[in-house]
């Protein structure tokens, strides 16, 4: 990588700005920018961004495009190194400094509504070794394209983080990201994962859905988060905490047919429990009974922060004492 010098950001500046910046002030930004890992140019643009607003001073527009260095062949200063998004899960990054920058290349697998005005989009990019939840922050909009599901893109300058409560890595992108489409690559990913435990929670069984098309927010109290107040049309959908040793755990979300099999009830019995009770949650409260502390054997594939079953099979019983046992460690 090259080294950005001061000669390099002096030149983004006309001659008459030049004696109100010091040698000092711009190699501190310098420094200050080289800390995140970025490539040269992107480096100079974020140092004359801040020396701008330190000085109160404005790039010359006929400065030549930020490169690095006095001598350039007009090529790239800067050659990619992909890391493999399994890479990234190892979570060995975190024990090197800045090590939370890293380009990938994958394919755009699923996408979901942002659950904070701060978060332009969301969803789960994969590559050959594996799938990793990416966001793009709000205040990168503007220079962040929007991703297709489907399609690949190679992505340069994402930030690596972690999220301990799920026990789960993510990548940001932020206005240092750079993103090429990459029409002619084709990526096989297989995110699919088998795992085995007790069942030590339930909710739902019953829900609501908003009835227009493509929209399949869950209707809460008669309205749809997008489309306010709907009828709402029944489904089944049940999630679950799967303990898998008794220290570590995942969610599960199964669809209506994975729900009407494993709690014993179809669509219309369900929704005639909830009607004979006055009360949706009695279909929850049955499906605790069903389902809690069976041992069951999962395929799933990711989605967010829930595991997505794609096909699960009852192993045998468990008794209520070790279902206890698990929660207290759980608890702990």
């Amino acid at each position: 990588m090259s080294e950005v010098t001061i000669d390099d950001v002096r030149e983004q500046f006309s001659d008459n700005d030049q004696d109100a910046l010091t040698d000092e002030a711009i190699q501190d930004k310098i420094d200050e920018f080289n800390g995140f890992k970025l490539p040269a140019d992107e480096v100079i643009r974020g140092v004359v961004g801040a020396l701008e607003d330190k000085f109160g001073i404005e790039q010359d527009d006929s400065a030549p495009s930020p490169s690095a260095g006095s001598e350039s062949d007009g090529s790239s200063s800067d050659e990619v190194e992909i890391d493999t998004i399994a890479e990234i899960n190892t979570g060995e990054w975190r024990d090197v400094e800045n090590g939370e920058w890293h380009d990938i290349e994958g394919v755009v697998l699923q996408l979901w509504d942002a659950n904070s005005d701060a978060i332009a989009q969301t969803g789960l990019i994969g590559d050959e070794s594996g799938v990793i939840k990416f966001s793009t922050w709000a205040k990168a909009a503007d220079s962040v394209p929007e991703l297709e599901k489907g399609e690949v893109y190679e992505i340069q300058n994402v930030a690596a983080d972690y999220y301990e409560p799920a026990d789960r890595f993510s990548v940001k992108l932020n206005s240092y990201t750079e993103v090429t489409h990459q029409p002619d690559t084709n990526i096989d990913v297989d995110d699919t994962t088998v795992q085995s435990g007790i069942v030590t929670r339930v909710q739902e069984g019953l829900i609501k859905r908003c009835p227009r098309e493509d929209c399949s927010h869950k209707v809460r109290n008669g309205r749809c988060n997008e489309h306010g107040e709907v009828n709402g049309e029944f489904e089944l959908r049940l999630k679950a905490i799967l303990s898998l040793n008794g220290d570590e755990a995942v969610e599960l979300l199964f669809n209506d047919e994975q729900t009407a099999e494993l709690i014993g009830l179809s669509l219309d019995e369900a929704i005639e429990m909830a009607s004979d009770a006055f009360d949706i949650g009695a279909v929850e409260d049955y499906a605790k009974d069903q389902v809690v502390g069976r041992y069951l054997e999962v395929e799933t594939s990711s989605l967010g922060d829930y595991e997505l079953v794609e096909s699960w099979m009852s192993i045998e019983s468990v008794d209520a004492s070790a279902v206890a046992e698990t929660r207290e460690r759980l608890s702990a």
